[in-house]
This record gives structure tokens, C-alpha cells and sequence, in this order.
């Protein structure tokens, strides 16, 4: 008997990882509808230890308890293999992801928290009108308007997670505010 045979995936939080990337190529389309001519700066965030920052009540680590090599071992936190880890991770995927892009809203205050920690940014030159010309162009439609809301701001990144990897999408002049709402989220 192993803890997946006492869990039901119709029990648990839903799994929203799996559209991540087709929302991150989204997210990329309609950065080029709004910024045609512009380099696009691809962008990825690990969680180090992601499923050790989730732990399990104590009441249930003995069912997550596993021998190798003659030793016993008590997972304290999510671990690679229970059927629950993945939809337990979302929800702070979930709750990373708002904070981020609330964050992103609040760019005064944002980047200053965080400029001890970004890296030292250096942009690619500025794309030549035959680069420009190799861009693959991007067409609005009702589903894809571009990253710009009707009032004229900006929208956020989506900051969507692959379980504990974050990949984001911006050209230079929002990058280091993108960054920086990521780290601090």
C-alpha cells in the first residue's frame, strides 16, 4: 500500500500546469502584435526545492515514507511521485503567479525592493531593418489583441508556471520590471 492508493485525482486541487507553455506562445504572439519590430527577451524562473516548501501535516508523513538502500526516509514535504504533488504545487504556483503580475503593476515600488538581486541586463543591438524584415508578423484578432488594454496600459505578464519553472516573455523597455516582479513574487 503506497499513499496513491488512498488519494483521488477528482479530490485534489486542479492541474493547471499543462497549458503553460501554449499560454507562454500565446503571451509571445501577442507581444509581437503590439511590438512588431522589436527583440523579444525570453525568460525563465526556477523554484529551487519547489515541493520541499509545501510540508505535509505530521498526522500524514508516515505515509510518505520510503526505504533505499536500507534506509528509511519520512518526506516531510511533496516529493517526485505522489499523485497529489502536482496539484498541491499549483495552488502556490497559482498564488506566485498573481503576486507577480500584481507586482508588475506596482513597478515604482517593485524593482528598488529587488535591484540587489537582478542580474546585470545588456540588451541585443537593436534589430536592423533586415532583421526586422525576418520577424514573423503577428495579426490581432478577438483572441489575440496584443499586451495593451483598451484604456492604453500595458497588461501584464501571465507568469504562468510549468510546475516550478516560470518562463516570461518582454521587449527591453518592460524586461527589467518583469524580472523584478518575478523574483520578488
Amino acid at each position: 500500500m503506497a499513499v496513491n492508493d488512498f488519494t483521488s485525482k477528482a479530490t485534489e486541487p486542479e492541474i493547471c500546469f499543462p497549458r503553460s507553455f501554449p499560454n507562454f506562445l500565446i503571451w509571445i504572439y501577442n507581444l509581437r502584435i503590439t511590438y512588431p519590430k522589436e527583440e523579444i527577451y525570453i525568460c525563465d524562473d526556477d523554484v529551487s526545492g519547489a515541493f520541499r516548501h509545501v510540508k505535509w501535516n505530521p498526522n500524514v508523513v508516515g505515509m510518505h515514507m520510503f526505504m533505499l538502500f536500507g534506509f528509511l526516509f519520512f518526506c516531510m514535504g511533496l516529493s517526485f511521485g505522489d499523485n497529489t504533488s502536482p496539484a498541491q504545487w499549483e495552488v502556490v504556483a497559482m498564488v506566485r503567479q498573481q503576486l507577480a503580475q500584481s507586482l508588475w503593476y506596482a513597478a515604482v515600488t517593485t524593482i528598488p525592493r529587488v535591484a540587489k538581486y537582478l542580474p546585470k541586463l545588456s540588451f541585443a543591438p537593436l534589430p536592423t531593418p533586415s532583421d526586422i524584415a525576418t520577424f514573423t508578423p503577428a495579426k490581432p484578432d478577438s483572441k489575440n489583441p496584443g499586451v495593451v488594454n483598451a484604456d492604453g496600459s500595458r497588461k501584464s505578464p501571465t507568469f504562468d508556471h510549468h510546475v516550478d519553472n516560470c518562463p516570461y516573455a518582454d521587449v527591453a523597455l518592460f524586461l527589467r520590471q518583469t524580472i523584478s516582479a518575478s523574483i520578488l513574487a
